[in-house]
């Protein structure tokens, strides 16, 4: 299936401007993990300010919990040194864990 793009509505992460999503091919493996709920968890972190987990240059790792009403979403995500699209790693369906710093709670 390889990757797939969209061009979405601005959003700001991490004080950058994101206009695009770039999807990586295992989420697709995720019969669960719609386009639109790819949409929705990214629109959740409009406006948010994440410490990345792991940095390789140009290249920043996110990993976010969303919680959606009953349905939480472990995001791994990145951005990329100069770029204005967040690229998602992968996303599953997870149960909430005390051990989660970070929630973003999705509107």
């Amino acid at each position: 299936m390889g990757k797939r793009d969209f061009i979405i509505k601005r959003i700001i992460i991490n004080g950058i401007s994101i206009n695009r999503i770039i999807v990586d091919d295992p989420v697709a493996k995720h019969g669960d993990i719609t386009d639109v709920v790819i949409l929705e968890l990214v629109n959740a972190l409009d406006k948010s300010i994440t410490i990345p987990e792991d940095v390789k240059w140009p290249y920043e790792y996110f990993v976010t919990l969303i919680e959606d009403g009953l349905k939480n979403y472990k995001v791994v995500w990145l951005l990329e040194e100069g770029k204005n699209y967040i690229g998602i790693i992968t996303i599953h369906r997870v149960k909430r864990s005390l051990k989660w710093p970070f929630l973003v709670k999705k509107n």
